[in-house]
C-alpha cells in the first residue's frame, strides 16, 4: 500500500491536476483509489502554492460528479438487466427489487448526500443502486451535486488548513470515518432486527 501511494505522489507531483482528476473519477465509479488522502495531499500541495485551490476545488467535484454518473448508468443499464434476467432465483426475487425502489423512493436524498462525504465507502454502491432501482437520474444530481461539494469543501479545505499534518490526519480521518460507519451500520441492523421481532409478534 506504502508503495502504491508512493507511486501516486509522485504522479500527483509530476503531473499535478490531470492525475487527481482521474484519481477522484475512478474511485467514483467504484474502483478501490485512496480518494481521501489524494484530495488532502491535494490541498495541502495547494496551500504550498503549487497547486491553485480553486482549480482543485472545480476538478475535484466535477470529476466525482462524472465518476458518480457512470456508476448509476451502469446500475441503469447493466445491473437492472442483470437484476430481471435472475429474477426467478431465489436470490433475486421481484420482492427484494421492489424493496429496493420502496428504500429508495422514501430515503434516496439523504443516502446521497451523505454517501459523497460521510458514508463514503457505500458511494459507489448508492450510485449503482440508484440506477438500478430507476431512481430519477435528475433527482439523483439534486443530492450528488451538493454532497460532492460538500466532500471537496471539506478534505480540501482540512488538506489546506493543515497542510504539515496532512498524513496524521488522514489516519485519524479513515478510521473516524470507518467508527462512524460501523456504529452506523450497528443501529440499522438492530432497527431491523426490532422492526422484524415486532412484526413476529415478539416485541
Amino acid at each position: 500500500m506504502n508503495i502504491i501511494l508512493g507511486k501516486l505522489f509522485t504522479s500527483i507531483l509530476a503531473y499535478g491536476y490531470p492525475i487527481i482528476g482521474l484519481s477522484v473519477f475512478i474511485s467514483s465509479i467504484g474502483i478501490p483509489m485512496p480518494t481521501i488522502i489524494v484530495v488532502l495531499a491535494a490541498g495541502s500541495l495547494a496551500a504550498l502554492g503549487d497547486l491553485n485551490i480553486f482549480i482543485l476545488f472545480f476538478i475535484v467535484t466535477v470529476c466525482s460528479v462524472l465518476g458518480d454518473i457512470v456508476g448509476y448508468w451502469l446500475g441503469a443499464k447493466i445491473g437492472y438487466r442483470i437484476f430481471h434476467k435472475h429474477k426467478g432465483h431465489p436470490t433475486f426475487s421481484l420482492t427484494l427489487f421492489e424493496k429496493l425502489q420502496k428504500y429508495f423512493f422514501r430515503w434516496s436524498g439523504i443516502t446521497i448526500f451523505l454517501t459523497r462525504w460521510l458514508f463514503s465507502l457505500f458511494s459507489a454502491l448508492t450510485n449503482i443502486l440508484a440506477g438500478m432501482t430507476k431512481y430519477s437520474f435528475r433527482k439523483f444530481l439534486l443530492f450528488d451535486i451538493p454532497g460532492e461539494i460538500v466532500s471537496a469543501m471539506i478534505f480540501l479545505g482540512i488538506g489546506y488548513i493543515f497542510s504539515s499534518q496532512w498524513q496524521n490526519i488522514w489516519i485519524n480521518i479513515e478510521n473516524l470515518l470507518l467508527y462512524i460507519t460501523g456504529v452506523s451500520i450497528g443501529i440499522i441492523c438492530i432497527y431491523l432486527g426490532i422492526k422484524r421481532l415486532q412484526k413476529l409478534g415478539k416485541l
